[in-house]
Order: structure tokens, then sequence, then C-alpha cells
């Protein structure tokens, strides 16, 4: 996937209206500690991060294994 992105850098309309609009039908929004059974097994579940304003982490479960899932990212641009 990455390979792909690189060599398409640069490139203006990368995804057109319709792929938005279809991707945005896809997504659901959660409220923090609110849990999405996707199926049976997969559970997702949103948590406060804490370690920026507005910032969630999300465990991902399946059966008894699970995962939590974080990005930080801040952008320098606000300082300058």
């Amino acid at each position: 996937m990455r390979k792909v992105a690189v060599e398409r850098k640069g490139e203006t309309n990368f995804f057109t209206s319709q792929n938005i609009k279809d991707c945005m039908k896809k997504v659901i929004a959660v409220t923090l500690h609110q849990s999405v059974m996707v199926d049976k097994d997969l559970e997702i579940k949103a948590y406060y991060a804490g370690h920026v304003l507005g910032a969630a982490m999300f465990r991902v479960t399946v059966g008894t294994q699970s995962v939590v899932y974080t990005v930080s990212r801040l952008n320098f641009d606000v300082f300058t």
C-alpha cells in the first residue's frame, strides 16, 4: 500500500467525491466508552486517550485477545 501512495505523491483528486460519499456511509460515530460489536467475536471500544485534547484510543478485542490503538500527531506549524 505504501508503494502505491508514494507513486501517486503530488497527484490531485486522489479520491473522487463519490469515493468519499461512499466511505462516509460506512462511518459509525461512537461516544467514549461505547462498545461496538462488529460481529460475535469482534468488539471495538473507544476511550479518552488523555495525552492530547480530544484524542481517543480504541481497544479492539477478538475473542480473548485485545490490542489498544492510539495515534499522536503534533502539528508543529501551530507554533510558528
